[in-house]
């Protein structure tokens, strides 16, 4: 009798007891958010449209329209280049910390007079994020970023020349909305100031002193390195001088 308990029942009873031990997990933690947890830790952000925990670089172009006291139409056009690098992360990358270098170059050009202004930024920027796994296939990331660096401004007003490289430092903030993995909304504020950029023609001040950037960024992942940015941002700078672009760009992650 003690042989027949020990081989059949008491395997049976370990059996049942591992099934209700499964079950009650089970409901105590749902399927997609053991799911979400197992990605994470094999690194399944990667495949995902966010911008955050990752290392990359992105290249684009960008169109401008200002309006800029004392100039009636004042339309540019520029490029966008960006290298980005994750300097840590928690084991499934809830929360971490990026270092990005953003490079901007602008042109500008008004139709009253025969002005011409060019911009170059070269900063370095220190983020730090924390996602919010709202739900299944939605997420929140709230961030900060700090940095500093160099700003090349120069005007040409009818042939007289004059430029100068600046030191520009920025703070700034916002939230990241992860869609579907494939894709993210972004709407961001950044203030940003380059003390010694005080020069130009008129109102027109190329370095765009005390510029206030408010940003809205759409990104669809299309492929597992590649994705693609639309954007939008609106600078508010001294004197009521303001500026609308849009950009396009291409991420390809390392």
């Amino acid at each position: 009798m003690k042989t027949y308990l020990k081989k059949t029942l008491l395997p049976i009873l370990s059996t049942l007891l591992v099934a209700q031990f499964a079950a009650a997990e089970s409901a105590i933690r749902p399927d997609w958010a053991q799911t979400e947890r197992s990605q994470a830790r094999r690194g399944g952000y990667a495949a995902s449209a966010t911008a955050f925990g990752k290392n990359y670089i992105s290249f684009g172009a960008n169109v401008n329209q200002a309006s800029l006291n004392d100039y009636d139409t004042n339309t540019g056009a520029g490029a966008n280049f960006e290298l980005k690098w994750n300097l840590f992360k928690d084991r499934t990358d809830t929360f971490g910390i990026d270092a990005s270098v953003p490079l901007m170059f602008n042109w500008l050009e008004t139709s009253d007079y025969n002005v011409n202004g060019y911009e170059f930024e070269f900063p370095l920027y220190i983020s730090g994020y924390y996602r919010l796994r709202v739900e299944k296939n939605f997420e929140l990331t709230p961030f900060i970023e700090a940095g500093c660096g160099g700003l090349y401004a120069a005007s040409d007003n009818d042939g007289y020349w004059s430029d100068r490289v600046n030191f520009m430092w920025g703070l700034g903030g916002g939230v990241e909305a992860l869609i579907y993995k494939k894709f993210a909304l972004t709407l961001k504020y950044n203030y940003s100031d380059a003390p010694n950029s005080n020069f130009g023609v008129g109102n027109y001040h190329i370095g765009y002193i005390d510029r206030h950037t408010i940003s809205v960024e759409g990104t669809y992942k299309f492929a597992h390195n590649w994705a693609v940015s639309l954007c939008y941002q609106h600078w508010i700078f001294k004197k009521d001088n303001t500026a609308d672009l849009g950009l396009v760009k291409v991420r390809f992650e390392l």
